[in-house]
């Protein structure tokens, strides 16, 4: 197998860090989101081809309860060596496309979050198919579908081999109902299984399950998973794709707003309750045949209610609820260039006076992106308490972070902390060396010899006999 692109998709939910909650982790996940076949651009399938393409469902199973997870597995065979795409990702993306008939009883819910937006991997994985060398790639038809009970056929157009795409043949499956007892019974258990999860993975795995339910029961363990999740921190399990697949959305909001107006709530931003508050109510609110061009303003107007709202409540806020939600106000309106009002400013006085309340995980990401917002001496003693207090090497970034605001803030009351950084050998520090206003520090001679191993003019900052960019 080779590997190319950037990176790998995770799933897992990362409360903390705005900056790594869109990060996922793979879950052998690849669908379409089109819905017509009338629109497919289908390659010849003669027996010209040296490529052919076989759907099944995992383990010959024709019948399933709503909620249970429908598998199927493409089985790619050559009769020469041809490179495959065998990349899977969670969410879906339109490498395979999914043509399901008949359409009534069925909803698209993955085309329906992503809104026109459908994700695409900056990655691939790639395998060599020949004689003897066959590949199978499964795909959980509950990740781009959710289905009523009724009798069903599928087939797939897919893209994983160069040139022309190929149509699979189709299968057939029956959806039956599942009865509220015996979901609340599922879902309750795998609550249970998630608490009780020693790890991360195990509890996602669980999580996964709980997202194919549908009904009422399994939709009120989502949410309290959702608004109070199962923690390893700084992660914690995700079950917002169980949200979107939830069959009473209304249900859904309804409960994600309270949750809003709740003085006591955590409203981290990488939790994801004002994003995915927001775009539910703005699907929820959507005109029959609306317009695309009205999706954006329906949005904003939505989310400008919320936030107002959030500001609204700071001042019967108290500890990480109040910080986060000022986080969640202030970051919001910086983003949307409405910085001038009354909301922003008062998320913003919020941050000033409790900066050393910010999670750990947040504090390079709100000085890197909002420092120009937060220019207020009176920042100075939080950061300068980061500094003393903050030693793990992996929060290196937040150090760097701070000692810049802090040379921003107060140049002349900064050359303690900048001596220590130095000597400390912080592998960030070189980054901001240009923006420290010392030019002749002689208290870190014997740091520019030991710790930071060049030659240079000892004590001199600067980008020509400063440590190595």
């Amino acid at each position: 197998m080779l590997v190319t692109g950037w990176g790998c998709a995770e799933s897992y939910r990362f409360k903390p860090d705005p900056k790594r909650a869109a990060v996922r982790y793979s879950l052998a996940l690849f669908a379409g989101l089109t819905l017509c076949a009338a629109s497919l651009a289908q390659a010849p399938t003669g027996s010209s081809s040296p490529v052919k393409v076989e759907l099944s469902l995992a383990g010959d199973k024709t019948a399933y309860k709503i909620g249970e997870p429908i598998l199927l597995r493409l089985t790619f065979s050559a009769a020469t060596d041809i490179s495959l795409n065998g990349t899977t990702t969670d969410p879906a993306s339109p490498i395979d496309t999914l043509v399901v008939s008949p359409m009534q009883g069925v909803f698209p819910w993955l085309a329906d979050q992503d809104d026109g937006r459908a994700y695409a991997p900056d990655y691939a994985a790639m395998f060599t198919i020949g004689p003897g060398k066959s590949q199978t790639i499964e795909l959980p038809l509950n990740a781009v579908y959710r289905f009523d009970a009724g009798h069903y056929s599928v087939y797939v157009v897919t893209n994983r081999i160069q040139g022309s795409p190929f149509t699979t043949n189709s299968v057939t499956f029956d959806m039956q109902p599942m009865t509220e007892a015996e979901e609340a019974a599922r879902a309750a258990e795998l609550e249970g299984k998630i608490r009780n999860a020693r790890t991360q993975r195990i509890g996602q795995a669980f999580a996964s399950e709980l997202d194919w339910l549908t009904g009422d029961a399994s939709t009120r363990v989502k949410l309290s998973l959702f608004l109070h999740p199962k923690e390893f921190y700084p992660f914690a399990v995700d079950v917002t794709r169980g949200l979107w697949i939830a069959r009473n959305r209304r249900l859904v909001v309804e409960r994600l707003e309270k949750a809003l107006q709740d003085s006591a709530q955590d409203l981290s931003p990488a939790a994801g309750l004002l994003a995915t508050a927001v775009a539910l109510r703005a699907r929820l609110n959507r005109p029959s045949g609306g317009h695309a061009s009205s999706a954006q303003q329906r949005t904003e107007e939505v989310e400008s209610g919320y936030l107002k709202q959030i500001a609204a409540s700071l001042p019967q806020r108290r500890g990480d609820a109040l910080v986060t939600a000022a986080q969640t106000v202030f970051t919001r309106l910086a983003q949307r260039k409405e910085a001038s009002g009354a909301d922003f400013a008062a998320a913003r006085e919020v941050l000033i006076t409790h900066f050393a309340e910010i999670n750990e995980y947040n504090v390079d990401w709100m000085l890197n992106a909002y420092g120009d917002y937060l220019l207020d001496v009176r920042l100075a003693p939080a950061l300068k308490q980061i500094l003393a207090t903050q030693k793990d090497p992996t929060f290196g970034s937040e150090r760097t972070a701070a000692i810049k605001q802090l040379v921003k803030l107060a140049p002349r009351d900064s050359r303690g902390e900048v001596v220590k950084e130095v000597c400390a050998a912080n592998p960030n520090l070189p980054e901001i060396f240009n923006e420290i206003p010392f030019a002749m520090l002689p208290e870190t001679d014997a740091a520019w010899k030991t710790s930071w191993r060049w030659r240079s003019t000892p004590g001199t900052l600067s980008r020509s006999n400063g440590p190595p960019r």
